[in-house]
Formats: C-alpha cells, sequence, structure tokens
C-alpha cells in the first residue's frame, strides 16, 4: 500500500507510533487495518503504554484471582485482557478497561451497596446466581420503601472522562410495583448533581396506568387520568439489555476533571407511593464512559480533546499521510475528523499527484478544466478517470489505490502485422471503446502484435503489467488453439509465457482433435496426441478476464520500473508457429498499469 521503501522509511515509526498513542484505542485499531507502515506502529509498546493506566499493576495486585501477564507479549496484549472484568478488594467489585477509550470501569457489587433493609430476610435475600461476576445478588422479596445508594470515589477514575451510573439487575417472574410509580434517580460529584425520573418495569407501569385510565373513565375522573398521562412523560430513563443477560438502567452521567472532587454519589429511590414491591434482583451499579449518542460525540470521543491528537501540527499528520498512498488516505480520512482534515489537505493529494500532470492534461483532445475552487483532491481523482491524449492514439489515467501513471495504447498506436490489408484486418468505430476506431481481424495465419512505450512516462518503483483489451465476435475461430506467445522487455529483462486468447475455442480444438483419433481407431497416434496436447494445455499460465467495462483483458507479462531509465518498454503477441487461420479477434489497444489493480 506504500508507494516505495523510499517514502516509508522518511518517517519513523516511533515517530507514528506517538502519533497514534495521542488518539485513543478504538482510532488506533482502525489505524493498524490501513496499511502495514501503520499497523507496525500501532502493535507497538510505545502506543499502549499510553493507553495503560498509570496504576493498572496495582489495581490488579488487588484482584481476588491472581492474573497472571508472564504469557502476554505485548502492551496491547495486557491492554485487552484488562478490557474483561477483574474481581477486586475481596470480590467487592470488579474493576476492566472501556475498549474504546482505554477509561477505567467499575461495577459495585450490591454488597458494596447501601440498600435499606437489605439485612431484613423479610424484605431482601441474598442469593448466588452463576451467571453474576458476584459470589451474592440482592432479591427484593417485599418492601414499600425502596432506597439503593452507592459511592466511589472519583480519583479511582479516569481524568477528563464523561461516565455515567448504570443500576445492573434482573426482576423475576413474579415482580410487581417496580414500574408505577417510577423511581428517582441521582448522581452528585462534588457541587454538581443531576436527578431524572426513571422506570425499572416499562410494561408494568402502562399496565397499571392503563387500568388507572380505565377507572377514570369508568368514574368520571378525568383530572386524575390527566395527572397520570403527565407523570408518564415526565419519565427518561429506562432499562436496556446487556450482552450478559442482565439489564441496565442509566442512573445519570457526570464529568470527572482532575479526579479531585471526592466522592461520586448514585442512588435510586422510591418513597412516595407507598406501592408493595417485589422480584427486583440486584448484581450491583456500574460506573463506565458514558457512549457517545450522535456523530460528532463520536468524533470528539476519538480525537480526545485537547489533549490528544489536536497536539500534533495538522501540516505534520498531513505529511505522514502523503507519505502513504492514496488509497491509505482516504481510509485515515474516515478513521476521525483529526484525520480527516489532514487527509484531504492538498499538502497530502498534491504528493500523490505526478510532477508532470498539468503537461499530461495539455495534451488532452478534449481540453480538462478545473475551477479555481477545486482541490488538489478534486484534481486526483478527476483525472483517475481516462483522458484521450495525443491525438486521441493513447489515453492517461491515475490509479486511485496508488497514484501510479496508467495508459492505453490504441489498436492505432500499436504495430499489427497486415492491419492495413483490407482482406486480413478492417478498422471500426465502436461506441463502447474510449478510442475513434478498433482493429478487427477478418483472416489471418500470422498473428503479430507488438507495443512500446518509453520508461520515463511511467512512475518509479511502481511494478506494472501490461494488458491487451480485446473481445471476440460471434464468428471468431482459431483463438484458442494454439496458444500465443506474449513478451514484455525493458532494459535488459525480459519475461515470456505462453496465453490464450478464447480458452473455450482451445478446448473445443482439442475435443476435435481427439474425437478424430478415436473414429480413426489410432489408438497410439491418440494416447500420443492427447499427451502432447494436455502438456501443452498445462504450459498456458494466462487466460482472459472480464472487464467492469464489457471488454476482456488478457495479462501480457508484468515488469518493473525503477527510474524510468530503461528505455522503451517492448511490448508483444504473437502466433506465428501453427499456420491455422483465425478470426474474430477485436482490439482496442494496450493497456500498461500497476499490477493487480484493476
Amino acid at each position: 500500500m506504500e508507494k516505495g521503501e523510499s517514502r516509508r522509511e522518511r518517517l519513523p515509526e516511533l515517530c507514528v507510533a506517538h502519533a497514534i498513542s495521542l488518539t485513543s484505542p478504538r482510532v488506533a485499531c482502525r489505524l493498524s487495518a490501513v496499511s502495514t507502515t501503520f499497523h507496525a506502529a500501532v502493535t507497538s509498546d510505545t502506543v499502549w503504554d499510553r493507553f495503560l493506566p498509570s496504576d493498572w499493576q496495582s489495581l490488579v495486585s488487588r484482584a481476588v484471582h491472581p492474573v497472571e501477564f508472564s504469557s502476554f507479549s505485548s502492551k496491547r496484549d495486557i491492554f485487552f485482557r484488562l478490557c474483561d472484568p477483574i474481581l477486586i478488594d475481596d470480590g467487592k467489585l470488579s474493576f476492566s478497561l472501556d475498549r474504546s477509550s482505554g477509561a477505567k470501569c467499575y461495577m459495585l457489587s450490591a454488597r458494596e451497596l447501601s440498600i435499606m433493609w437489605a439485612e431484613s430476610p423479610g424484605c431482601w435475600s441474598w442469593r448466588c446466581l452463576p451467571e453474576s461476576r458476584f459470589a451474592e445478588v440482592a432479591e427484593l422479596i417485599s418492601l414499600f420503601w425502596l432506597e439503593i445508594r452507592g459511592k466511589i470515589e472519583s480519583r479511582m477514575l479516569s481524568r477528563k472522562t464523561a461516565y455515567a451510573a448504570y443500576l445492573i439487575y434482573h426482576t423475576s417472574f413474579n415482580s410487581h410495583g417496580l414500574r408505577y410509580p417510577s423511581q428517582e434517580a441521582s448522581v452528585k460529584v462534588g457541587v454538581h448533581s443531576s436527578t431524572k425520573l426513571v422506570c425499572l418495569q416499562p410494561i408494568d407501569m402502562l399496565s397499571r396506568m392503563h387500568a388507572q385510565r380505565a377507572s377514570a373513565l369508568f368514574k368520571y375522573h378525568v383530572s386524575y387520568r390527566k395527572e397520570a398521562a403527565e407523570e408518564a412523560e415526565e419519565v427518561d430513563g429506562a432499562p436496556m439489555a446487556r450482552n450478559d443477560d442482565w439489564m441496565e438502567l442509566e442512573l445519570g452521567e457526570f464529568y470527572i476533571d482532575e479526579g479531585d472532587d471526592g466522592e461520586v454519589n448514585i442512588s435510586l429511590l422510591e418513597m412516595k407511593g407507598r406501592k408493595r414491591k417485589m422480584g427486583l434482583i440486584i448484581e450491583g451499579i456500574e460506573i463506565r464512559p458514558k457512549q457517545a449518542r450522535n456523530r460528532r460525540q463520536i468524533e470528539r470521543d476519538m480525537e480526545l480533546g485537547e489533549s490528544g491528537i489536536e497536539r500534533l501540527p495538522e501540516l505534520c499528520v498531513a505529511h505522514a499521510i502523503s507519505l502513504t498512498s492514496p488509497r491509505d488516505a482516504c481510509c485515515l480520512s474516515a478513521v476521525s475528523a483529526a484525520f480527516h482534515g489532514a487527509a484531504t489537505s492538498d499538502t497530502v493529494w498534491d504528493r500523490f499527484l505526478p510532477t508532470d500532470w498539468q503537461s499530461l492534461v495539455s495534451r488532452a483532445v478534449y481540453p480538462v478544466e478545473f475551477s479555481s475552487s477545486s482541490s488538489k483532491r478534486d484534481i486526483f481523482f478527476r483525472l483517475c478517470d481516462p483522458i484521450l491524449i495525443d491525438d486521441g492514439k493513447m489515453s492517461f489515467s491515475l490509479d486511485r489505490s496508488s497514484g501510479a501513471k496508467c495508459y492505453m495504447l490504441s489498436a492505432r498506436e500499436l504495430f499489427i502485422t497486415w492491419a492495413d490489408t483490407p482482406q486480413y484486418w478492417t478498422w471500426e468505430c465502436l461506441p463502447e471503446s474510449r478510442f475513434a476506431e478498433v482493429a478487427e481481424l477478418i483472416d489471418v495465419c500470422w498473428l503479430e502484435i507488438r507495443g512500446k512505450i518509453e520508461s520515463r512516462m511511467l512512475s518509479q518503483k511502481t511494478t506494472y503489467a501490461a494488458y491487451l483489451i480485446f473481445r471476440i465476435s460471434d464468428v471468431s475461430h482459431g483463438l484458442g488453439y494454439p496458444p500465443q506467445e506474449a513478451s514484455v522487455k525493458v532494459g535488459g529483462h525480459s519475461s515470456t509465457k505462453t496465453v490464450c486468447l478464447q480458452p473455450s475455442d482451445m478446448l473445443s480444438h482439442m475435443h476435435a482433435r481427439r474425437a478424430s483419433a478415436l473414429f480413426g481407431y489410432c489408438v497410439r497416434c491418440r494416447r500420443l496426441m492427447i499427451t502432447a496436447e494436455a502438456e501443452e494445455a498445462e504450459e498456458v499460465d494466462g487466460a482472459p478476464q472480464a472487464r467492469y467495462d464489457d471488454w476482456m483483458e488478457l495479462e501480457l507479462g508484468e515488469f518493473y520500473i525503477d527510474e524510468g531509465d530503461d528505455g522503451e518498454v517492448n511490448i508483444s503477441l504473437l502466433e506465428m508457429k501453427g499456420g491455422d487461420w483465425k478470426k474474430g479477434l477485436i482490439i482496442e489497444g494496450i493497456e500498461i498499469r500497476p499490477k493487480n489493480n484493476r
């Protein structure tokens, strides 16, 4: 994905790793998939040591069950191990890291909470559930007064982080009174507090309200019905299902600045309705980073605010991205807003444009206009669409993935033996071709097609391949057997291989010859013939492929352009030994583009 070793080595891996360490684990994981350069930096300890909290070893030392890290080979492995909850402090709390931000998360067990009448067997019972991470959970037997409180020191949490507190619970099959009246949830940190109405069991509340409305209608108590409706509108919190088969109810959110605000106090109360309640099973209260609710918040979380990626000047990020490739830049632009700004800048895309792009555009058959507001990125993607140059004898474009220059030599620009003899070749105009004319084979027994291009016209440090762009007419013949010889020569290097323009025709020819051998009872000859043809078929290592533009392409060979000083690139397709007559080949041209980019 990188444009050669020379670009990749210009940017030290430590520099890339430092830049990534200023983002977040979520962004780092995305960046690791962008390119091999970023992958190496992302997986380094430099990055993941920054994401680990400074006191992670102290926290792990408080674990109920020892956590061994000797088998972990990197800080990244340690980070993801800590993303799974670890019981600490005699099993009263659990600790983990948030996978997206790396912030610390805790869950206070039911035993760590202050639950009114929790030790009264007639009101609450303590039981063991296999699906709980804690040894005991609290089950509500029966009471009229619901009061659950929890607290945690703000210094235990991650700084500069928006948190939310969640009640983690189940409801039993015989639950009652958990929805109506609604409950009051509150969170207080320092002098800041928030309070809201929540609902532990929405269905139960609706059933209760519907019953009250029916009663109000029956007794014509219209005012009572209105009061019930108003109360329903005030409820702004309802439970959500979790992936561990528990339910969670958000009790409130808060912000940890420097962690010097003392205790975070959390509560869930219902003490006014005087309705009997039962069937609530409490696992604990979880404190974790608040989930982003819209795109802007997601982007803000991914950037980690002013203390993160914004420390790195955009020009520096843009320079780093410009050393990769257009494909990488597009991937990076989707990672975060910070990378988007750098990845779409002219600094990056000016680097991806060839230095002679303006000279090439000036040779266009039809003028290519760029507005004054066009960015270098806009210009790049416009040049990814083929442009006819040099009186329509050639087309030029840029490869979207690498930015390398691509050319197609028209049939008129090729050397085709007997191309100007009407009884052998004819020149036609096809609306689906980018060129004014294509060459159609009428009848020849000697197939010779050659093309050439100056190596200095191509992009340096790039592996190219040459492709014959063609079609087969309905009356084709002799294009499959004997197979053809394709070759590419650059400077002192050359490659030759056997290809087949029409594999199905080759098989038909072989089957016909085998049938003839069978009919004549020439068993020995037949065996020799089949063996020879099988060997010949095995030698064919090139077959045509369908293209997006409804033409076919056949790879003729590949070559490497180093500094572009190797003179001409010579390309050929020949079949001059078989003596079989051929017809029905329609040639658009020969395309030269980076290898494996279609």
